[in-house]
């Protein structure tokens, strides 16, 4: 699984602009996809999220991390694919509906800020 094929899934790749990125962490990968920026009105992001290539329905600690990067940018996109690769991931229950490992949001977050706030300020000067 990899970007080209999130951005290959339908009204992600009809965005007017997105940002996407791997990133590497000693303890995990992280690919990741926002797309547009949703106005004051719009429905609030739409939320795709992966462990392992498996779907996280309930998103969980690496959706947040990606979340707390996204706000401290200002920027809600209107769509959003966290997929993370790691070893020993944690569920919330016997289904792996949730990610549920909070040092993971601590380490997405690190890894996602500074190259988000980059991109972020890049789009923006674009449509300046």
């Amino acid at each position: 699984m990899n970007l080209a094929c999130f951005e290959a899934a339908g009204e992600w790749a009809a965005e007017p602009f997105h940002w996407g990125a791997t990133l590497h962490h000693p303890q995990l990968t992280l690919q990741l996809a926002c797309c547009q920026e949703a106005d004051e009105d719009d429905p609030p992001t739409k939320i795709r999220s992966w462990v392992n290539g498996a779907p996280t329905p309930e998103e969980g600690s690496h959706v947040d991390g990606v979340l707390r990067a996204l706000q401290r940018v200002a920027w809600r996109p209107t769509s959003l694919m966290v997929h993370v690769m790691m070893l020993e991931p944690c569920y919330a229950g016997p289904v792996k509906r949730k990610l549920v490992l909070p040092h993971v949001a601590d380490i997405v977050d690190e890894l996602v800020s500074a190259p988000l706030a980059q991109a972020w300020a890049e789009i923006q000067t674009r449509r300046a």
